[in-house]
């Protein structure tokens, strides 16, 4: 093994166990504070409350943004060539709008599904692009407001396939959208919409693809909505 290699797993490995060690007290601060809500430790006043509630929340990002850390680092340290099985997009797709659809409906968003018909099937790493759809689709679903719109749309062409998830929520501003796959990234008009977030979902989308020798890209105008597409190889 090279020594560069071996360098990109000793760091791997420390982001993971880094990781790991963060996440344990958090935890413990998650069931404390839960604890203290509930009134286990005697009655609390309504400003108490509302400052444990704000301990909470903050105490919910630090928890997302360790999982995110552990997510990335998992994706960089397992290759995703060991792992490839012949799969039906389709099927993936539709599992992931039905563990949305209770989402979808409490937002009362116009959803709509479209496909081509005979659609290959791909050599892929199920789970790794699994969480890639996911992290768009959530994204779609998160920041396209009460009585939006959201489409996904499945396609092909003689060398690859194509997933559309269009939406119409907050949108990118044009001077970030180069960055919006970048590492802890945000888009500045994110954190009003959406408070958690720790800016690694779309950066681990796109290493996901890029290992399967996909592209991912966007279009999106600011207050009018996304649309994201990913291609990935048909072989």
């Amino acid at each position: 093994m090279k020594n560069k290699e071996i360098k990109k797993k000793i760091k791997i490995g420390s982001v993971v166990l880094t990781a790991h060690q963060l996440k344990k007290p958090l935890s413990s601060m998650k069931l404390s504070l839960g604890m203290l809500l509930g009134g286990d430790f005697g009655a609390l006043s309504n400003e108490q409350k509302d400052i444990i509630i704000k301990i909470v929340e903050k105490n919910e990002i630090l928890i997302s943004l360790v999982d995110d850390l552990l997510s990335e680092a998992k994706i960089k340290e397992r290759k995703i060539s060991n792992k490839l099985d012949l799969v039906n997009i389709e099927d993936i797709i539709k599992c992931l709008i039905n563990l949305e659809k209770e989402e979808i409906a409490s937002k009362n968003i116009d959803f709509k599904f479209e496909k081509e018909k005979d659609l290959p099937p791909l050599r892929l790493d199920k789970e790794k692009i699994s969480i890639a759809l996911q992290n768009i689709f959530d994204n779609a679903i998160k920041y396209t407001p009460v009585g939006g719109k959201i489409t996904l749309v499945i396609s092909k062409d003689k060398n690859n396939l194509e997933i559309k998830i269009s939406d119409s929520g907050i949108g990118i501003p044009e001077n970030q959208k180069e960055m919006i796959f970048s590492k802890f990234f945000r888009a500045d008009n994110t954190f009003n919409a959406y408070a958690n977030g720790s800016g690694l979902g779309l950066s681990i989308v796109k290493d996901i693809i890029d290992a399967h020798g996909g592209k991912v890209w966007l279009k999106s105008e600011e207050g009018k909505g996304s649309e994201f597409f990913i291609s990935l190889p048909i072989k």
